[in-house]
């Protein structure tokens, strides 16, 4: 009897693109990697309705093996008083406060319509999650009180690993957390690597531990990301513009994850079908295919179709 009659290999002949992106996230065998992209769909002020459908649309267009839905709805602060009054309204903030209704609405709709896709949920780090809602402004504000920055952000924690907590119920299959405040541009809106160490990095942890039993994606933000700034984060897939920042894909696979990259996003609106093609199938080489593909970071809203598709097909080229 032959070694492969002794140890049978699990088929994957005929996966639906979930059984595919959930496979991947675990490093088990696949037929091929899984391939998605996202871009913002303009919908921080859409009913649920409209935002489904442009998720559905994207979807659809493209043939996606997951399908990451962008929360982009604010979590809701004061709309009066001094910036610093805002910002301390956040640590009072209930969890039906936060705004979550919404999202929740638009991905039970998606799980619905869509059974066979992996569904990947979006959230922003506590930090950037107030940064998204007050603006960057507050920033000098939670370094001149390091006390209160601990105290808001791990309040915005909460509320955020709260939600995360709910998403297996939704149908949810992966939380992409991003991460940010650990590089060395202007997307860290000048935190120091020890400001990230003390009140940054503790809250990231909180949400992505809310998410066990989801597939996490830890996605790495910026250029130039700081050394071990993310090696005590629960994820099993790392997400980052490597053109930009390490880790390297060698570096993420010896560290038991699965990277989730493929096209730099920075060039992507320019590209033609054979470079997204050389691109994709340089990352899937050095990855040994134990890959998910994607962009590196959001791409452009208008961004052509074309490289869309040329993405879409790069994952049935054979190495």
């Amino acid at each position: 009897m032959s070694a492969s009659a002794n140890n049978p290999q699990p088929t994957t002949a005929g996966l639906s693109g979930r059984e595919r992106f959930l496979r991947a996230a675990r490093g088990e065998q696949v037929d091929r990697p899984p391939v998605g992209a996202w871009v913002h769909f303009g919908t921080a002020l859409a009913d649920p309705e409209l935002t489904t459908a442009a998720h559905l649309s994207f979807l659809r267009a493209h043939d996606w093996d997951y399908l990451k839905v962008m929360h982009d709805y604010r979590v809701p602060s004061p709309d009066q008083g001094t910036l610093a009054a805002r910002l301390e309204a956040f640590a009072t903030l209930g969890t039906e406060q936060a705004g979550f209704a919404r999202q929740r609405r638009v991905l039970t709709e998606l799980r619905g319509s869509v059974p066979d896709k992996a569904l990947v949920e979006t959230l922003f780090s506590p930090f950037q999650t107030i940064i998204r809602s007050l603006g960057q402004d507050v920033v000098p504000l939670l370094q001149a009180d390091p006390g209160l920055a601990d105290v808001v952000i791990g309040r915005v924690a909460y509320l955020l690993a709260d939600y995360a907590s709910g998403l297996v119920g939704l149908g949810v299959d992966a939380l992409f957390l991003a991460l940010t405040g650990a590089s060395s541009d202007w997307t860290s809106f000048g935190i120091t690597a020890e400001q990230h160490r003390r009140w940054i990095a503790p809250h990231d942890i909180t949400v992505l531990q809310a998410a066990a039993g989801l597939v996490r994606i830890g996605h790495l933000h910026g250029d130039d990301i700081h050394p071990g700034a993310y090696d005590a984060h629960p994820h099993e897939v790392t997400s980052w513009s490597d053109a930009v920042s390490r880790p390297t894909i060698a570096e993420v696979l010896e560290a038991g994850r699965i990277p989730l990259l493929g096209l730099d996003e920075r060039a992507a609106s320019y590209l033609g079908t054979q470079q997204v093609h050389e691109a994709v199938l340089a990352k899937r080489r050095e990855a040994r295919d134990r890959i998910i593909i994607g962009p590196n970071c959001t791409l452009h809203t208008d961004t052509n179709p074309d490289v869309l598709d040329a993405l879409r097909s790069s994952v049935e080229v054979a190495l």
